[in-house]
């Protein structure tokens, strides 16, 4: 539902690509780094900490991916729109981020084990979030695709006109 919600809103591949793999790759690893820890997982509370990684870092990158496109089409080059971009979304994201995770770690200071499971997996979770979007987003962003040549077949041969 996320992945068609992402391409209704931001119809680019990039719009998708990249809060898709920003949401694997911090799931991944802040479970990773539980396991590598031998922090036990609670099973009946798994689905909260992803289904919030993924929440976040749509948001994050709808965000950025939003005023990226936004300053590119007022200047038209990738890397100042980039850079306007992350300068305008940046303090924004970080502040969000920051209060989310302050809020997260009351879970972690209740006497209730599951709890505070939750509270350390989203608190990590948030924490990966940040420069997954926004450095891995960004610079996702400032590839360019290839232009196609013109003139050019499929092949790269030249195109002969046929009257």
């Amino acid at each position: 539902m996320a992945i068609l919600c992402l391409i209704f809103f931001t119809r680019s591949l990039r719009g998708v690509v990249i809060p898709v793999l920003a949401t694997a790759d911090g799931i991944g690893s802040v479970f990773g780094y539980m396991a590598h820890l031998r922090i036990s997982a609670d099973s009946n509370l798994m689905t909260l900490p992803v289904l919030l990684a993924m929440a976040l870092s749509v948001g994050y990158s709808i965000h950025l991916i939003n005023a990226f496109k936004f300053q590119f089409r007022r200047c038209g080059k990738r890397r100042e729109a980039l850079i306007a971009a992350v300068g305008e979304t940046g303090w924004p994201i970080l502040f969000t981020a920051i209060t989310t995770i302050a809020s997260l770690l009351s879970f972690f200071f209740t006497g209730i084990g599951p709890l505070r499971w939750v509270g350390s997996d989203l608190c990590a979770g948030s924490l990966c979030g940040i420069p997954l979007c926004s450095v891995a987003g960004a610079r996702t962003l400032q590839l360019q695709p290839k232009p196609i040549a013109c003139g050019r077949g499929a092949l790269g041969g030249r195109r002969r006109n046929h009257h």
